[in-house]
């Protein structure tokens, strides 16, 4: 699979990898179902997405010629409302 990024876009990726990384140490299925698991890691990432463009987008502010933040050609800030709908889908349709 090729992956497509823009300056800091590849943290798209690695914060959903690491937070199940985390969620895999930490052996959160024993507290809660492995899909809920899920439909959790997804929505902390999309507060990390949202929060984390949001910010990089006012940090670079000033210097508009370098360019955006993008992962797949799609702003860091833009993967929150995806990473949100997957985590719906998730929740309303588990194991499907």
């Amino acid at each position: 699979m090729l992956l497509i990024w823009k300056r800091l876009g590849f943290l798209v990726p690695l914060t959903w990898m690491t937070l199940a990384l985390i969620f895999t140490a930490l052996d959160v299925d024993k507290w809660i179902p492995e899909e809920s698991a899920a439909v959790l890691i997804l929505v902390l990432c999309s507060a990390t997405y949202w929060f984390l463009g949001l910010w990089l987008k006012r940090r670079d502010h000033a210097h508009p010629h370098l360019g955006r933040h993008t992962f797949f050609f799609i702003p860091i800030e833009y993967w929150a409302p995806i990473s949100f709908a997957f985590a719906v889908y998730l929740y309303w349709f588990p194991g499907q």
